[in-house]
């Protein structure tokens, strides 16, 4: 199963994608990253209200290519992070794609990176 189906799955359908990504592939976005990029360029969450039947946008699952090369850019000066900022949990805590390919997610309060999955495609089962 790819990505966008795994992402499909795991936010039972409740998904907007957006235009694909067709720019130059910026070296400091991984392989996989690009990859769904190139498909939907983000992916949002979305929700249907109970008197309105058109789901609305509520956050951000993948960002798009802009958005994570600021904010990579954003954490790897403030805080030192290393790795491609690829999303969020909605509370602040950005995830993080590793050179090894793990998945961190790194807590402002806390100063620290906790490792949540060992691969992008483990992420999102």
């Amino acid at each position: 199963m790819g990505y966008i189906e795994k992402i499909s799955e795991q936010y039972d359908g409740n998904i907007l994608f957006h235009a694909p990504y067709t720019g130059k592939k910026d070296e400091n976005i991984p392989e996989e990253l690009y990859s769904i990029l190139c498909i939907s360029n983000g992916i949002s969450e979305t929700m249907c209200l109970l008197d309105n039947k058109e789901p609305i946008i509520i956050g951000w699952i993948v960002y798009p290519h802009d958005m994570v090369l600021e904010q990579t850019a954003f954490y790897t000066e403030n805080y030192g992070i290393k790795g491609t900022i690829f999303s969020d949990d909605g509370a602040g805590c950005p995830y993080i794609i590793k050179s090894d390919g793990a998945i961190t997610s790194f807590n402002g309060i806390d100063d620290a990176e906790y490792k949540i999955a060992d691969t992008l495609s483990e992420f999102f089962q």
